[in-house]
């Protein structure tokens, strides 16, 4: 029963960021570009929680936003789940409690899922995007979620500890 509880303060935590990226985020942009939170969150979880957590949560934080917003499903699904996995590999051997870590690792992967969304879109949607304008919206965006992940990091780190409640070895870490 203790580990349903803390998958549910996860799923409200999802439901959160959901509504905070698609309401107030939409808003409130730094020079035109809105801050990624889902980005932020999976991969605060993947680097804490390895990559077989950060995957099955990437995977339900892109599907959730496949529902809200996709034009095909599985797309956002697809590409958080590779986020959740990819930073979860990238931070076994990271500090897990160091904030410059989770910065360098949210940069990291904005990056990797914004190229790959854009590699997407230009095969599934068959999007013409100019690559100069891609790289200062990337630029920027990454920069957002870079700050956003420094301010957000005491909250992101407890949702990473409590994750790691579940696990059986948690004092073994």
């Amino acid at each position: 029963m203790k580990n349903v509880s803390i998958y549910l303060i996860v799923f409200f935590v999802f439901i959160i960021t959901l509504f905070l990226q698609f309401n107030f985020f939409s808003i409130f942009t730094l020079v035109g570009t809105a801050a990624n939170l889902g980005v932020i969150v999976i991969c605060a979880i993947g680097l804490m929680t390895g990559e077989a957590r950060g995957s099955i949560l990437g995977g339900v934080m892109g599907f959730m936003i496949d529902i809200l917003e996709g034009k095909a499903l599985g797309v956002y699904m697809l590409s958080y789940i590779l986020l959740g996995y990819f930073t979860g590999r990238l931070g076994r051997d990271l500090s897990k409690d160091n904030r410059t870590t989770l910065v360098a690792v949210v940069g990291i992967g904005t990056v990797g899922f914004e190229v790959f969304l854009y590699l997407l879109g230009i095969v599934i949607y068959r999007m013409e995007i100019t690559p100069i304008t891609f790289a200062i919206e990337l630029g920027k965006e990454t920069v957002y979620n870079m700050l956003i992940a420094i301010i957000s990091f005491k909250f992101l780190y407890n949702v990473g500890d409590l994750i790691n409640r579940t696990k059986d070895n948690y004092y073994l870490l």
